[in-house]
């Protein structure tokens, strides 16, 4: 593995273990941070590692009673690690999109509009 990859996931502080076989050199298997089961194999040159931390079993634990009213829009659906979005200030009458949900000690959050949202 390339050493600033091992180094960025040595940092993170994340349960990991190098892959073997398609590439090999820039790719790991990452663990669940709660109970330990594998999320399965990722490029770590592209993945945030704030997004892919927990699995599907102990994402459940975050998701919250829709609508969730934002500044910049609606939570329609939340689904743990993404949630549906309508933007209510935007020049088309209605838009929908999935945003994926990060964590990090605070808790979890969406990027939106260049700002962070906890949800």
């Amino acid at each position: 593995m390339w050493k600033e990859l091992e180094n960025k996931l040595n940092k993170s502080g994340r349960k990991w273990e190098p892959c073997e076989g398609y590439m090999s050199d820039r790719s790991a298997k990452l663990f669940c941070e709660k109970c330990g089961k594998s999320v399965g194999m990722h490029d770590i040159t592209y993945t945030n590692l704030e997004s892919i931390m927990y699995c599907g079993d102990c994402v459940q634990e975050y998701i919250k009673e829709c609508p969730i009213k934002l500044d910049c829009g609606t939570v329609i659906s939340d689904h743990g690690a993404f949630v549906e979005m309508e933007y209510t200030d935007n020049y088309y009458s209605r838009m929908v999109v999935d945003k994926t949900c990060y964590f990090n000690k605070k808790g979890r959050y969406i990027k939106a509009k260049g700002k962070r949202y906890y949800i």
